[in-house]
């Protein structure tokens, strides 16, 4: 688990795909100004090698700003350097900030998280990336 300079959890998860050249990362707890710069870290890590990129956003608790441009500028990102973003969306509060802020309708949110399946359902297969 990531901490932020405020205290506030953070942490991602790396979850096996069964789609080569895919690899989805769990978001979970606070992305905030305190966690964004851990993220885009271990997000930049990800797509290095011009992986496509899920990100599951249900574990977030809570996100700011900071972490709303982080989403934009990857989904930006994907366009210009040639890999795939695809978001699934998150509870209700997170899903507000994005409509809040109108940028719901211009980021890559999937219809339904079944459209995407990892290759083991089980979340501890996954391995978490700290800083």
């Amino acid at each position: 688990m990531a901490i932020g300079r405020g205290g506030r959890n953070f942490e991602i998860t790396v979850v096996e795909t069964s789609h080569v050249g895919q690899v989805c990362a769990r978001l979970n707890g606070e992305l905030d100004i305190d966690t964004v710069v851990v993220a885009r870290e271990r997000i930049d890590d990800l797509t290095r090698d011009g992986r496509n990129l899920v990100l599951d956003l249900r574990g977030l608790t809570f996100i700011d700003a900071y972490g709303v441009y982080l989403m934009f500028n990857l989904a930006n990102e994907s366009i210009e350097e040639g890999w795939k973003l695809s978001l699934i969306s998150g509870s209700s509060v997170v899903q507000r900030i994005f409509e809040l802020t109108g940028t719901r309708e211009r980021l890559p949110f999937k219809v339904s998280p079944e459209s995407w399946e990892p290759a083991s359902a089980d979340p501890p297969s996954g391995r978490a990336l700290r800083r």
